[in-house]
């Protein structure tokens, strides 16, 4: 299915959803927005990002995704003509308000710090194997930040979809940091060579 192109402006009004957009990490946009209608289309809630603080003064800003879930299409569809936009603001403001309401599990320090080490080295290993590699470090920044986005988001996942401490932890243990990082390179890379010493 092809990707359908949504657009909606953001008024001087929505000062929170103005705040809340810039505090994403950059190019995550796309993805939160289709987070948080995909769980709305199943009837569910998004786990998303929903500290953030609202500009005194705001202007007016354009914001687009893209979507090509079929639920996500058939929702979107299903709004009065004229009404997408009050819709979709809705349905975001629902999200975030939910996620402060009901904020994760703490995770623990230094489980937590032990998996951001282990990526940091993996990282450096991979980077130095890259060696004469066409538009290098391009493709380093783009894998590094590829890794980070979905590392931060597992860690999310293991706090949100824990019931306590204890259950947060063993989703942090069973985070698999070499996986991220080869998804990462993969996508920017294109596929390992294995080497005859390999097979």
């Amino acid at each position: 299915m092809e990707k359908k192109f949504i657009r909606f402006k953001l008024a001087e009004e929505d000062t929170d959803l103005i705040g809340w957009k810039k505090s994403l990490l950059p190019r995550t946009f796309n993805e939160t927005i289709n987070k948080i209608l995909v769980s709305e289309s199943n009837g569910e809630i998004a786990r998303i990002p929903y500290e953030f603080s609202s500009p005194e003064v705001a202007e007016e800003t354009d914001a687009s995704f893209y979507v090509d879930d079929e639920n996500v299409l058939a929702l979107l569809g299903g709004i009065k003509r004229g009404g997408r936009t009050d819709a979709i603001k809705g349905i975001i403001r629902k999200h975030i308000q939910y996620n402060r309401e009901n904020p994760p599990e703490i995770v623990s320090v230094d489980l937590l710090y032990g998996k951001l080490v282990d990526f940091r080295m993996k990282m450096a290993a991979r980077e130095a194997a890259c060696a004469g590699v066409e538009n290098k470090y391009r493709k380093l920044c783009d894998s590094y930040y590829d890794g980070m986005v979905t590392l931060f988001n597992t860690v999310l996942a293991a706090a949100y979809n824990s019931g306590d401490e204890k259950g947060c932890d063993r989703g942090l243990r069973q985070l698999d940091v070499d996986r991220i990082i080869n998804q990462a390179f993969e996508e920017n890379f294109g596929p390992q060579r294995v080497s005859d010493e390999d097979e």
